[in-house]
């Protein structure tokens, strides 16, 4: 998570009335990469480090090494998901994922299908607000452009990002609990 001055962030603190504006691109999109900030940009971190990250958080697979199992996810499932999830059904393990709570009438991005908001996952915006934060952000590997939301933050708790797009071998692991706090 990078803030407006390419300054990485491990939380960060609202309280309920503060708007929060997201601004998410997937890495594998130079036209949208291009599109953000020049700080942003340069604050994103590079590909080693991405990689020693995803080492350092997902187990190593049997028979076959990450990198090879990441360049075939990165092919079958290039598109990725976003969300900011209650840490609760994040649970501790931070591999749980809230349950869907209503489907979405809308197909997603690629059509109905596992590929967007319409798919088999169904919407995981939650009716009284309490599960997540926003509705998910969809961050497509060939969009042109960044996807941005800005909204109000009306619920207080500890929230999580949780990735709700299947994305391969890792995508258990794509869950960080405790990334947004939200304090009366």
């Amino acid at each position: 998570m990078l803030d407006e001055n390419g300054d990485e962030l491990d939380q960060l603190t609202l309280s309920p009335g503060d708007e929060l504006r997201l601004t998410a691109f997937n890495v594998e999109s130079d036209a949208a990469v291009e599109e953000l900030p020049p700080a942003v940009r340069e604050g994103i971190p590079s590909s080693e480090t991405r990689e020693r990250r995803n080492e350092e958080t997902i187990p190593a697979p049997r028979g076959t090494d990450l990198e090879e199992l990441h360049e075939a996810a990165e092919a079958a499932y290039p598109d990725h998901s976003l969300s900011i999830v209650h840490d609760d059904p994040v649970g501790p393990d931070a591999r749980r994922m809230a349950r869907p709570v209503r489907r979405s009438s809308r197909p997603g991005h690629h059509g109905q299908g596992p590929h967007g908001p319409g798919g088999p996952h169904g919407s995981w915006w939650a009716d009284d607000g309490t599960w997540m934060l926003a509705p998910p952000l969809n961050i497509w590997h060939h969009a042109n452009v960044p996807t941005e939301l800005g909204f109000v933050v009306e619920t207080t708790g500890s929230f999580g990002f949780v990735c709700t797009v299947y994305c391969g071998y890792g995508h258990p692991y794509m869950a960080e609990r405790s990334r947004v706090v939200v304090e009366e």
